[in-house]
């Protein structure tokens, strides 16, 4: 994957949030607990993501996290540069640490390609647009049907 396991789950938990009902807050443990992410692991990746300014967290026996700002307004690019830099943008696909466009490695035409339709995809997609199509798809795969019925109790 273009993305290392952290950022990965950082997306995840992004979008956990975002189809919370605003301003909701959620303990750190129950979104590693519904995504099966080892709560350790997504305490500090949720460090990095308040860090950016992309989730609000709150202590106390009424605290929690949320989104920052409206899940419309944050794109996923944000989530990547937070957590793994955009340095992903720019390295070579099989690790060679001299690829570029004077030496080139046998994918380098072919990945950068890829890669700036990737980049793209991060920069246009806001967790709303990724909330949406979440939402039609698990409405249209019935083995997510337990998991749609999971946000449909915890989401108005």
């Amino acid at each position: 994957m273009l993305c290392s396991r952290s950022c990965e789950y950082g997306i995840q938990a992004m979008l956990y949030l975002s189809l919370q009902q605003e301003g909701r807050l959620v303990l750190i443990k129950e979104v590693a607990e519904r995504l099966n992410i080892p709560n350790p692991f997504l305490a500090k990746i949720v460090q990095s993501l308040v860090k950016s300014e992309l989730i609000r967290s709150f202590k106390g026996r009424k605290g929690g996290i949320c989104l920052a700002r409206p899940a419309g307004q944050i794109r996923l690019i944000e989530v990547v540069e937070a957590i793994d830099t955009l340095a992903v943008f720019k390295h070579c696909v099989l690790g060679f640490p001299v690829c570029s466009d004077t030496h080139w490695c046998p994918m380098h035409e072919s990945w950068k390609e890829m890669r700036g339709s990737i980049q793209n995809y991060f920069e246009t997609k806001s967790l709303a647009d990724m909330a949406v199509e979440c939402r039609r798809k698990l409405e249209t795969i019935p083995e997510f049907s337990a998991l749609l019925d999971h946000l449909s109790q915890t989401v108005p």
